[in-house]
């Protein structure tokens, strides 16, 4: 494999005899040993392979729901320095499994597993241990990122003698020896993986048993009476669990056989008294010590109600960086869980105004996480949404069980504090106690995976309800982004529904007087001058800022819904989960929008009837009820080519406006005639804006992915930069246009046909009545698919890509502009 002295060699396993001969083999050759969390995630994990420059990675295809394969197949190319991929099959089928999933350049932990002693590879072996030194590092531990992303914490050779020569004055006769899920040791202590569970015994030639990969109470009771084992290492929970299953056995009628049992360590939090008196009278662990004690002399008074004395060679302090006693900390089943750290992530959510967490007392874990939260005015942020955003940000276990609202529940109306403005949880702490008796605050479900990957379900009535500054911030920003966006993209809006508009004509028909969007925007100007560019221009500046703050408010509503009810709590949904939102979003959209648009397609085609050109027929006849609502309603000007064009050729009839047209469509539909077309515009936004907003954010992601590289994972919230949101939002919107364009174009025709048909051309109709019923969105389809082909189905396409591309951009730079800015 190549590799050398000083080279990072990472490990990601669970407990088997792979891992100890690493820790051999790394330290026989100088090569440094880098042991990773099996709870990472993949960009927790992608950045710590990277902070260190991990050369060689030895993993596991799977531990219990964690496929660590799946998880690396797409993030190989963003680990450069990686050279090696090993596989240590538990599962026994990774081969047919790296067939599925592409994985190709990858080791098979048997195939290193030869060694010739005559070899020059053993040569070379001899050689390098001679030269190394006490001083050099050989193993890297990651810490649980207290301030930030995690750090790489080095350990050199000394340390590790020094702390085996203290741990071997406690297990020196031990004949048999059992460990426990190296993955549960706890972080407070990163040596006491390789040093308690590996070297103390090897030391003395102790036999080690694996008894499972992961924790698990059966096959520990079956190690400990099958292999006679004499001590027993783990956290306090451990103990629970191993207690549980013995009183499970015995309570069943089984012999369980623990004569054998003595001692053993228990690290990472202190092990209750009772607790110590039910080991010691169960299972006879008489003489279990805390790892700091190493004291198996002390009396069990001593020996349970302290952590014992500091080791030989260690100094021990309690202090934060000023030098000042460390505030508090929480100890959950023998893992160190930081208060400041949950704070800052629940202080993310921005309805939360002050956060505090404390610990509270548990019967199983020993301490429990206990969030303390002043919501902001007129927010009605649920507990579940508090314990998704931390769920999201850290490991679960860092996610409150308890958490208490300051004002409710009978509790003070701020949180108490010192003169000095300090947060007194002292205080905390007690009334904690006292509401957690009662049942107050816990959580509606612990989130806990089953054996198949399961997870329980939030309660209905917890689910998440936007606030009233959400909701008032999606609608300001979405109005401001739609105005900003409409105005610049509506002269290339005008040239696609005019092209759309006469699909209705055979191509040889002489009102097919546009050759594409250039020529359209051409004749636009000569003949109706800057101002026809914008004709129409009121209703869809006031229906963009209706649409775009409805678009955007209920894609914030819809993604509360999935987070709430979806299986997985994270506040960061899935791409697919972020598509079906924004569906939900278009469709409530399309009912607002088929009326602007239907009013301003009209409008947009109104001087397409006029005589300017021999080609275009004359403006076909308008029912007197509707003509005298047409010439009594106030329009907005046309320009001076547009007036003398009216007074030569119409009488100097203006054509209608905006209101015009709404009261003239009521007269001759109905009000469902101003849903004329909802069936395209349905199709149209629930897919294009599922697209839209799908790639905006799969673009965004990957953006910041390039910018933040492995330190992304420490700024989940981080925000884009203009240009990126404005190349996402370009990106998007092409993809949002191409998605169903030809609905938007069925939908065009169908709302344009009475505009431009001449009343003559309209079989059925009668001298001074419109035709009532129109076309069906797939009688509309079919006609023009019959007529153009589906070329025709894309008429006008590239001038909205064209047009879809600065305007979608221009929304999102504004959107996420003004969204950082306000909060």
């Amino acid at each position: 494999m190549g590799v050398q002295k000083g080279d990072r060699v990472g490990v990601l396993m669970g407990n088997n005899s792979a891992y100890a001969m690493l820790q051999w083999a790394c330290a026989s050759i100088g090569a440094v040993l880098v042991t990773i969390n099996p709870a990472y995630r993949i960009n927790e994990l992608t950045a710590a392979l990277n902070l260190v420059g991990v050369s060689h990675f030895f993993v596991v295809p799977r531990i219990r729901s964690s496929s660590y394969a799946e998880m690396l197949k797409d993030k190989l190319p963003q680990l450069p320095t990686l050279q090696n991929l090993v596989v240590v099959d538990n599962t026994g089928q990774f081969r047919q499994e790296a067939d599925k999933l592409g994985l190709k350049s990858w080791i098979d932990w048997r195939e290193i597993m030869v060694w010739d002693k005559s070899s020059r590879e053993h040569n070379l072996q001899q050689e390098i241990l001679s030269s190394l030194q006490k001083d050099d590092v050989i193993n890297l531990q990651f810490t649980s990122g207290t301030t930030g992303a995690p750090k790489a914490v080095s350990a050199v050779a000394c340390i590790f003698q020094k702390r085996t020569f203290c741990a071997t004055s406690l297990l020196s006769s031990i004949a048999l020896m059992s460990t426990v899920d190296p993955a549960y040791i706890p972080v407070s202590d990163p040596l006491a993986r390789l040093v308690l569970g590996n070297l103390a015994a090897w030391t003395y030639g102790a036999c080690i048993v694996y008894p499972s990969e992961v924790f698990n109470p059966k096959a520990i009771v079956d190690a400990v009476v099958q292999e006679k084992c004499t001590a027993l290492h783990g956290v306090p929970t451990h103990f629970l669990g191993v207690l549980a299953e013995v009183d499970r056995r015995r309570t069943n009628g089984e012999t369980v056989d623990t004569s054998r049992l003595r001692t053993g360590i228990a690290a990472g939090a202190p092990i209750p008294i009772e607790l110590m008196k039910t080991l010691i009278a169960k299972i006879n662990l008489t003489e279990l010590t805390n790892a700091y004690g190493m004291i198996p002399a002390d009396p069990i008074i001593k020996r349970v109600e302290t952590v014992g004395r500091v080791q030989s060679h260690v100094k021990a302090k309690l202090i934060d960086l000023d030098g000042n006693v460390v505030p508090d900390i929480i100890i959950r089943g023998g893992e160190n869980l930081f208060p400041i750290q949950i704070e800052n992530v629940i202080l993310t959510n921005p309805e939360i105004e002050e956060a505090a967490v404390v610990a509270v007392p548990d019967s199983k874990y020993g301490e429990v996480v206990g969030a303390w939260i002043v919501r902001k005015l007129g927010s009605t942020v649920s507990r579940e949404a508090i314990r998704a955003t931390v769920s999201g940000s850290m490991n679960p276990q860092n996610a409150p069980t308890w958490v208490f609202f300051i004002g409710e529940d009978g509790t003070a109306s701020e949180l108490p504090k010192t003169a000095s403005g300090k947060v007194m949880k002292h205080v905390l702490r007690d009334w904690s106690r006292d509401l957690a008796s009662r049942k107050v605050g816990l959580r509606r479900y612990i989130q806990t995976m089953r054996a198949d990957g399961a997870q329980a379900a939030p309660d209905s009535d917890d689910a998440s309800i936007m606030s009233l500054r959400d909701t008032a911030k999606e609608i300001v920003i979405g109005s401001f982004a739609g105005i900003v966006s409409e105005v610049i993209e509506y002269p290339a809006d005008l040239a696609k529904v005019r092209l759309q508009a006469q699909l209705l004509t055979p191509p040889t028909d002489e009102r097919q007087r546009f050759k594409g969007p250039v020529d359209c925007l051409k004749k636009t100007w000569k003949h109706e001058g800057f101002r026809g560019l914008y004709r129409g221009l009121p209703a869809p500046v006031a229906g963009s800022m209706v649409e775009t703050a409805a678009l955007f408010l209920s894609y914030s509503y819809f993604q509360n819904l999935i987070r709430t009810y979806a299986s997985n709590s994270s506040p960061q949904l899935t791409i697919p989960q972020l598509g079906l939102s924004a569906a939900g979003a278009g469709f409530v959209t399309s009912f607002i929008l088929t009326p602007i648009e239907l009013v301003k397609c009209k409008m947009q085609v109104q001087l397409m009837n006029t005589s300017t050109s021999a080609r275009v027929p004359p403006i076909h006849a308008v029912p007197k009820a509707v003509a005298t609502l047409v010439r009594t309603e106030p329009t907005m000007g046309a320009s001076p080519i547009f007036d003398h064009i009216l007074k030569s050729s119409e009488g100097g009839r203006r054509p209608p406006g905006l209101i015009a047209i709404v009261r003239s469509t009521v007269a001759a539909h109905g009000v469902r005639g101003l849903w004329l077309g909802h069936t395209g515009t349905i199709l149209r936004e629930t897919g294009g804006t599922a697209s839209w907003f799908a790639v905006k954010e799969w673009v965004a992601s990957a953006l910041l992915d390039r910018r933040l590289g492995p330190s992304r994972a420490a700024v989940p919230n981080a925000n884009l930069l203009p240009w990126e949101s404005a190349v996402a939002g370009a990106v998007s919107g092409a993809a949002c246009v191409l998605a169903l364009y030809p609905a938007d174009t069925v939908k065009s025709a169908m709302q344009t046909e009475e505009e431009l048909l001449s009343h003559r051309s309209r079989p059925g109709a009668t001298a001074g009545e419109p035709k009532l019923r129109p076309a069906s969105f797939y009688r509309t389809f079919t006609k023009m698919y019959a007529t153009h082909g589906v070329r025709g189905l894309y008429a006008g396409c590239g001038m909205t890509v064209l047009r879809a591309v600065p305007s979608s951009g221009i929304v999102f730079v504004v959107y996420d502009g003004l969204s950082a800015w306000i909060g």
